[in-house]
């Protein structure tokens, strides 16, 4: 938490990431691997560190060949904390 209880965005950013990546990730073929190429997260409340367990949920807006948008929601109990929208590209093996 930062010097006012709140709970840093960094910390929260990476939560939504994470939900985002493990929404991609079971869609992947085999060798392919994935990386982010950007993200916006919108702060919308704060989480405190006594305001209980903070979730994030994602969902699959759209994967194509090489790009994925995964839309992120992060809630501290019925509170909306932070939404985003986050872009991934698919890497494919080099072809031998």
């Amino acid at each position: 938490a930062q010097e006012y209880g709140v709970i840093h965005g960094g910390i929260l950013s990476a939560l939504a990431d994470t939900a985002a990546v493990y929404t991609i990730l079971p869609g992947l073929k085999s060798g392919e691997r994935m990386t982010s190429i950007e993200f916006k997260l919108n702060f919308l409340a704060g989480a405190t560190t006594d305001g209980g367990e903070v979730v994030a949920s994602a969902r699959l807006v759209r994967k194509g060949r090489t790009i994925a948008v995964v839309s992120a929601d992060v809630h501290q109990g019925q509170v909306h904390v932070a939404t985003g929208l986050f872009t991934y590209i698919v890497l494919r093996p080099a072809a031998t």
